[in-house]
């Protein structure tokens, strides 16, 4: 068995289970990662380990991806490399006051980011002359909110420095992240189609525009805006009201993905008039949909209903005989690609679905990713929580997830840029270091109202010993002291500037860590424990919801909160009334 906390919370607007630990392992009020988002998390960022010119098959799965053929001279890597990015990121916006292990893995996607394989073929295939664009806003739109998104969670300016990337033939370029926004900015405010017209949008390959890949970067201008003092952002309505006068599909309202601003096929003005693709992609709306809830979260209420009745099919609809749930990539159609384009669309639509509070959807979803690749596994030593199928690769098995995860209305990747930004906030106090990593952080704040940082720890099945949390910026000239699950807790003192809490032995049980000026009175432990949850045998299924059949895909060694959190979603449907957004064909 896998490290499960007792008392375990999934993160932002999951089902939380309460598994008979005392109430106050954690802290009410204060966000928190269950032991089983950390596992995936520490699983996506696997991928990045090792120099950064190598990619493991099983991570990143090279030769797999290209034995399928052309896909339209367009790689995929720059995409897994991007949202694995992104949901590493989501993880870390949890909690703030423990950045260390989320830091260097966001520095090792955008190292992988400037590897031939995410952005050469816009040379080989495409004919462009430099990566950083013109036209190339499937690479420059990732990877400048990556950069901008590092800036904004972990406070570094590394990226305001030289970004280099070098060729298979020992060509070099070079951008930053401000260089690289003003650029992709002038680009949107000059591009124009056959007729003349602006179109508010920047080419993913000459003479081809994709809604869904002008998302990133228009997110990416809000956080810029905020750090830097410009205002890209202002030109948000314009590209809005483009997409909307030009881009919606008149009978189902939803979003068309392709606009060929010099005719089909035409990647420079050719005397042909511009054309949109008549096709209705669920990637691409579910995407797109995901990110305008940032952007124009009206008008993405009024998309989501519409994207949940046009591409989720069940039961007797669904493309697979045992009548799972999923989402189709294009409505009718068949093959190879088009089965695996439809697994990438029930990958995107957990988290859209999850960002509209849409649990019923996400928890049918959720079993069937779980049908598609086997139930997540811990490793021997506990730390990660892994899929394992070889279909496809580990990162696209477990980023999917890992996003939805940590997407709720409230917070996620998309909504990093409209948090409030002050470069004071990383001269707070934080968790610097931990003397085991291995070790379970599901809080960690710094509560500036209240002047108390906030800590919840556990061991898992990894740890269980005793560990030190080293707690950095706190000033060493004050009077502090440190609650324990509610009590005064004297095993910590000064290690230098550092301020050092020693641990009792760990378990799977949180425990939390309160360190705050000293003489407040400490808070009194709730004597009554959280209520048991449901019962792990006998009746599996006791309110009929269909409980049972969500859980039946997982393997009998796996979590027991993965079987909870599935029967969970099961019973919120059968207490629930199905809503228009939950509905399918």
């Amino acid at each position: 068995m896998g490290p499960s906390p007792r008392f375990g919370v999934a993160a932002f607007g999951a089902v939380a289970f309460s598994l008979a630990a005392p109430a106050w392992a954690q802290v009410e009020g204060y966000p928190v990662l269950d032991n089983e988002t950390i596992g995936l998390a520490r699983a996506v960022s696997m991928a990045v380990e090792g120099a950064p010119e190598t990619f493991d098959e099983s991570q990143w799965g090279i030769e797999l991806i290209q034995s399928f053929g052309d896909v339209g001279g367009m790689s995929p890597f720059r995409y897994l490399i991007a949202f694995s990015g992104y949901s590493v990121a989501q993880t870390a916006a949890v909690t703030p006051a423990w950045r260390e292990p989320y830091q260097r893995s966001s520095e090792g996607f955008l190292d992988k980011m400037a590897q031939p394989i995410a952005w050469e073929d816009f040379l080989t295939v495409w004919g462009g002359a430099d990566p950083f664009g013109p036209d190339n806003v499937m690479y420059t739109g990732h990877l400048v909110y990556m950069m901008t998104l590092h800036r904004q969670l972990f406070g570094d300016d590394l990226y305001e420095g030289p970004y280099v990337v070098v060729g298979t033939d020992g060509s070099t370029y070079q951008t930053d992240v401000v260089a690289l926004t003003a650029s992709i900015a002038q680009q949107a405010d000059t591009y124009v189609d056959a007729d003349g017209e602006l179109v508010h949008n920047i080419a993913c390959e000459p003479g081809r525009i994709f809604v869904p890949c002008n998302t990133p970067h228009r997110l990416s201008e809000v956080v810029h805006d905020r750090m830097y003092g410009t205002d890209y952002a202002a030109a948000h309505d314009d590209w809005l009201g483009w997409v909307r006068d030009r881009m919606v599909d008149e009978e189902s309202q939803l979003l068309f993905d392709l606009y060929w601003p010099y005719g089909r096929y035409q990647a420079v003005p050719s005397g042909l008039p511009p054309e949109r693709e008549p096709r209705l992609s669920g990637v691409y709306n579910a995407w797109t949909i995901w990110f305008l809830a940032a952007l124009d979260p009206d008008w993405a209420a009024e998309l989501y209903p519409r994207f949940a009745e046009h591409f989720v099919v069940r039961g007797e609809d669904s493309t697979f005989s045992d009548g799972r749930t999923l989402v189709v990539d294009v409505v009718g159609a068949e093959g190879a690609m088009e089965a695996v384009m439809s697994i990438v669309a029930t990958g995107f639509a957990m988290s859209t679905a999850r960002a509209f509070g849409d649990e019923a959807l996400v928890g049918e979803l959720d079993a069937s990713w779980q049908l598609f690749f086997g139930a997540p596994e811990w490793s021997t030593d506990g730390t990660t929580l892994s899929y394992a199928s070889s279909a496809l690769p580990l990162v696209y098995q477990n980023a999917f997830p890992l996003l939805a995860r940590t997407t709720s209305a409230t917070s996620d990747v998309r909504l990093a840029g409209l948090a409030n930004w002050s470069e004071e906030r990383f001269d707070e106090p934080y968790l610097g270091a931990i003397s085991d990593e291995r070790v379970f952080v599901n809080q960690a704040v710094w509560d500036a109202a209240a002047g108390q940082l906030v800590l919840t720890v556990n061991g898992g099945d990894a740890v269980d010993s005793a560990v030190e949390l080293e707690v950095v910026s706190l000033d060493s000239s004050a009077a502090w002291e440190v609650i324990r699950d509610g009590e005064l807790y004297d095993g910590w003192g000064w290690s230098g500037e550092r301020f050092v809490i020693t641990t009792p032995p760990l378990s799977a049980t949180l425990e939390s860590y309160l360190v705050r000026p000293a003489g407040d009175e400490p808070d009194p432990p709730d004597p009554t424990p959280a209520e048991e949850g449901p019962p792990a045998s006998d009746d599996p299924d006791p309110a009929g919801c269909g409980c049972a059949d969500l859980a039946g895909g997982i393997d009998a060694g796996a979590p027991p909160t993965l079987a909870l959190l599935l029967c969970g979603f099961a019973a919120r449907r059968c207490c629930t009334a199905p809503s228009e957004a939950g509905s399918g064909h």
